[in-house]
């Protein structure tokens, strides 16, 4: 008995679908891996020091706030409990630093920042920048200058107000955005309200960063890149 073998369809005399390999997952390089651990290691040293930050703080500062291309840091000036913050020493150490991060942390419990691309001193507002920004660690957020309804950073010179300038202050971002006053160690002469810098929050603003409006400070330092 012969038996009759089954008919063969289309879809049997066609070939399997190639389907391709997934890539080949790239490896970062041995001086790639090297300069990225060299960066965070040595920059960490110096941020986390005296518990100036957190480790999970230095983290979005280095993924969020500081630029690749930067892979050192330097303590410039900091609140101390001696002679606490003081406008002038704070302009004699930080004015001519080219790129500067500050920390801080008000009364209120809150810690934020900021990063800066030109100097602290005398004609800064005339220092074009569209790279500064603000921070919240509290919040983990970044905030930086406002664009323009032309999509242009600088379509109202939001540029040239970046940065301000006053002997009697420290650290002035925006127009009011973060004003650091003279001995904000034992009176409120700080302040914060967004106006310069972006906010999108539901919280009002003039809380955001430091708590309140007005504000004391309990640390303050700033490291130069």
């Amino acid at each position: 008995m012969v038996t009759e073998e089954p008919p063969v369809t289309e879809d049997q005399n066609e070939e399997p679908e190639h389907v391709p390999a997934d890539p080949p997952t790239e490896k970062p390089t041995p001086n790639a891996t090297r300069q990225n651990l060299s960066r965070t290691s040595g920059m960490k040293k110096r941020l986390l020091k005296d518990n100036m930050l957190s480790e999970s703080e230095f983290d979005f500062i280095l993924d969020k706030v500081i630029p690749e291309e930067i892979n050192s840091c330097k303590l410039a000036y900091r609140l101390s409990g001696k002679s606490g913050f003081q406008a002038g020493k704070f302009h004699s150490k930080c004015d001519d630093l080219k790129i500067s991060l500050f920390v801080c942390e008000s009364d209120k419990g809150k810690r934020f920042g900021g990063i800066n691309f030109v100097s602290w001193g005398p004609g800064c507002d005339k220092q074009e920048t569209d790279r500064n920004m603000l921070f919240s660690l509290t919040h983990e957020t970044v905030h930086p200058l406002r664009v323009h309804e032309s999509g242009d950073r600088k379509g109202t010179n939001l540029w040239a107000r970046a940065v301000l300038y006053s002997k009697s202050k420290g650290p002035m971002m925006g127009e009011s955005d973060l004003v650091i006053g003279d001995k904000c160690h034992e009176k409120a002469t700080c302040e914060s309200e967004f106006d310069t810098y972006e906010y999108t929050g539901e919280e009002e603003s003039e809380k955001y960063l430091a708590g309140a409006e007005e504000f004391k400070l309990k640390k303050f330092f700033i490291f130069k890149l």
